[in-house]
């Protein structure tokens, strides 16, 4: 409804393979603008209700003045993108933000640092987005826990980043400080890898509630906890925060 935004090229590479040019950014606008020019290669209902919308004018203007930002190269285009929507007008959220990150470091042998730099984010804020993600990754893969299957049908993700910037929690899971690599938590550990995820986001398919209901107090108190062994027993077999959090405490 709002027309092509001149400001908002599309971004476009050429391989040396390929004839064409392929879009690296602006892939569902292109999908818009296709189904306008040829309704008929949509076979949706939904379609129909804009077709009367569809003008010759409207037609003729996405077949001649989209606008277009050609890159060098894939490697080139991540600094654009980057700054676009982790720091620019079309915000991500920290969980799409992390696979940005993931997705720069692991194509193009980024270290963390440089992505910091170009995206114009703090050093340690990426760094926890990336290790969040890591940590994320092995318990989908590894363990009974499914990302897919949160009980809040939505990932809290700054529960879990915010979870591996205290030392009880890094120390629980056998963590480094400074862990960069992909599968962090060693073989041993993955059963507390995969408790401590329902603790944080519970599971639909089992009707398994998170113990953190919130953030603030309920994160501090698990990290409490995950420094006491009898505390963490307690949780375990209890599955009370708030009473495992004042064994802990002595209470």
């Amino acid at each position: 409804g709002h027309g092509f935004f001149q400001h908002e090229p599309l971004y476009v590479v050429k391989e040396s393979q390929c004839d064409n040019y392929i879009v690296v950014e602006g892939n569902r606008r292109l999908a818009a603008i296709k189904s306008i020019i040829a309704p008929d290669i949509i076979d949706n209902a939904k379609m129909d209700k804009y077709l009367g919308k569809i003008t010759p004018t409207i037609k003729s203007q996405l077949q001649t003045q989209i606008p277009v930002l050609q890159l060098k190269d894939r490697e080139d285009a991540w600094r654009y993108i980057g700054f676009k929507h982790v720091n620019g007008a079309a915000k991500w959220g920290s969980y799409a933000k992390a696979q940005y990150i993931a997705t720069v470091k692991h194509n193009f042998g980024k270290s963390l640092a440089e992505i910091a730099e170009q995206i114009g984010d703090a050093n340690n804020m990426v760094k926890k987005l990336y290790q969040g993600l890591l940590v994320l990754d092995q318990a989908d893969l590894n363990t009974d826990f499914k990302k897919d299957d949160t009980y809040a049908k939505r990932i809290y993700f700054s529960h879990l980043y915010t979870a591996i910037t205290y030392e009880n929690f890094r120390t629980y899971l056998g963590l480094s400080a400074d862990f960069e690599d992909v599968n962090p938590v060693s073989t041993e550990n993955l059963k507390k890898l995969e408790q401590v995820m329902l603790w944080i986001y519970g599971s639909a398919s089992k009707k398994i509630a998170p113990i953190i209901e919130s953030q603030n107090p309920d994160l501090r108190k698990l990290v409490e906890v995950l420094g006491n062994k009898e505390a963490t027993e307690y949780l375990k077999n209890n599955k009370d925060l708030k009473i495992a959090f004042d064994v802990c405490k002595g209470g």
